[in-house]
């Protein structure tokens, strides 16, 4: 039998709930990053070569896994995640462990429940502050400024290297950003400014369940959250759509206040899905259809 697997989101909430876990375990447990869009099918490949029973432990962080959470209830199987649809299913596990609460991250409520279950370790101040600043970041509040730069770094880096080298970076927790770090920041900050600079704004009032909601689209090919922020402070959107064109991708995000469920827009329009604030899917006909109703917003008339 093999020891512990971690099954752990590909997101900067992934890369922080992976890199509290090694401040309070010293054995590198086998690891399995997976995307939220992909999950499913992911999880299943994976344990078409294994079954659940062959690990002594396996810890999911991180993830929603609802629609299959069937699945994954095996006695074995401990499933720590802040997701709202996790909150909401943890009546459905008659077998896995589930450690849920919708309160801020999951990195954060991973670290707390790892210093309750490891008293004698103690978190140093650096370790304390990147949950800090993670927990900022993931909650869209961006109190302290080095939230927003840290995860402009993390989304920036290289996809398929992006978790190892946040742990690398940052496994004794946050000091500063080094010379190098603030340079890469400097230069994703720039273009997404230049790419602001030449948005094209399109809106409409769509109609939600007897409620109507200010709906804005524009074209960018990356800084697709930072474009969304934008339109959401300068122009009170409720919801936005970036288009890719380059990658037939369309990017949708909802302001704070806002409560429409964008992945079912994403479902409906571009046979996408992802989080309720924040989803994806194709360039879809049906889409383009949509986008008749959009006109050029009066601001740039």
């Amino acid at each position: 039998m093999k020891n512990e697997l971690l099954i752990i989101n590909q997101d900067l909430d992934g890369a922080g709930c992976y890199t509290a876990y090694s401040w309070f375990h010293k054995d590198a447990p086998e690891v399995f990053f997976v995307t939220q869009k992909k999950a499913e099918s992911m999880v299943k490949g994976f344990f078409d070569r294994y079954s659940l029973p062959d690990f002594k432990r396996i810890t999911v962080i991180g993830l929603d896994v609802s629609g299959f959470e069937n699945f994954l209830d095996c006695k074995n199987v401990v499933i720590i995640t802040a997701h709202k649809k996790m909150v909401e299913l943890e009546y459905k596990f008659k077998l896995a462990t589930t450690l849920t609460k919708i309160d801020g991250s999951s990195t954060r409520l991973a670290f707390n429940i790892f210093k309750k279950l490891y008293p004698d370790i103690r978190p140093t101040e650096h370790q304390k502050l990147l949950v800090l600043l993670i927990d900022d970041a993931v909650s869209r509040t961006y109190t302290l400024k080095q939230s927003k730069q840290l995860e402009t770094l993390y989304w920036n880096s290289k996809s398929f290297e992006r978790v190892f080298n946040f742990y690398q970076d940052f496994r004794k927790g946050f000091f500063q950003f080094n010379d190098y770090q603030l340079r890469q920041i400097e230069y994703f900050q720039k273009k997404c400014e230049t790419i602001i600079d030449s948005l094209a704004l399109y809106h409409t009032m769509i109609p939600v369940k007897n409620k109507k909601y200010s709906f804005f689209a524009t074209f960018a090919e990356g800084c697709f959250q930072e474009v969304s922020d934008f339109i959401f402070n300068e122009h009170n959107a409720e919801v936005v759509a970036v288009v890719s064109l380059e990658a037939g991708k369309v990017y949708f995000r909802r302001s704070k206040v806002c409560d429409v469920k964008v992945n079912k827009l994403a479902k409906t329009l571009c046979d996408g899905d992802g989080y309720e604030y924040a989803s994806s899917g194709n360039l879809t006909d049906k889409f383009v259809e949509f986008t008749k109703l959009l006109k050029r917003h009066k601001s740039q008339i």
